[in-house]
């Protein structure tokens, strides 16, 4: 996981989401009911656009429209949190998965993420926590990377893979920074170059 920056609010959340959903829950006392309206499906494609089709949690880009993928997270559990489940702030894009697993549990925010709480080893892939984290903040990573499973064996594999294909000149930095945004930005904090000049650039999908 890497920083998320908060972006704006669309224009037509208020009129699609906000207002509707504040009605809902006045209506029926603030209290949470699997009965409350999904609006914020909505306003997905938005949520997408926004942050460019990148994951907040796994840092991977998923093709806009990806069966399946792209879901609205709350970060704070609209079960709990009834108030904020019609807030555009209390979203992150989500794919399926990350959805899931973290469903009631307590993860660390992408949103209040400092730099370099989270390193990639490349010999495999896999996620860990910066040993100069205080002992607090390494215990919240280590749950995080738990609930979430971030080193699931898919999510190593596309960390190692990325990483090998720019290695190996296969693909550009930008590309990485665009489809998988922790790879590149430990990939340069790290300092490593591509053995061999790639012979073409790869470029965003028309999706993007």
């Amino acid at each position: 996981m890497i920083p998320v920056h908060k972006q704006p609010e669309p224009k037509l959340f208020e009129q699609l989401v906000g207002q509707p959903g504040r009605a809902w829950l006045a209506k029926n006392h603030n209290r949470f009911s699997e009965k409350m309206p999904p609006l914020w499906q909505k306003i997905l494609d938005d949520l997408w656009r926004a942050y460019g089709g990148v994951f907040a949690y796994y840092c991977f880009y998923i093709p806009k429209g990806a069966v399946g993928n792209a879901t609205t997270d709350h970060f704070r559990p609209k079960s709990k949190y009834p108030d904020l489940a019609y807030s555009w702030d209390n979203y992150r894009l989500a794919c399926l998965n990350a959805n899931a697993r973290k469903r009631n549990e307590v993860v660390l925010d992408p949103f209040t993420l400092s730099s370099e709480t989270f390193l990639i080893d490349f010999l495999d892939g896999s996620v860990y926590p910066n040993p100069n984290n205080p002992p607090i903040l390494r215990e919240k990573c280590e749950q995080t990377i738990d609930v979430l499973k971030l080193n699931d064996s898919s999510c190593m594999r596309k960390r190692a893979d990325d990483a090998t294909n720019y290695l190996r000149g296969h693909t550009s930095l930008e590309y990485l920074r665009r489809h998988s945004p922790f790879v590149a930005f430990e990939i340069e904090r790290q300092g490593l170059s591509p053995r061999l000049k790639p012979s073409s650039s790869p470029t965003l999908s028309d999706d993007f």
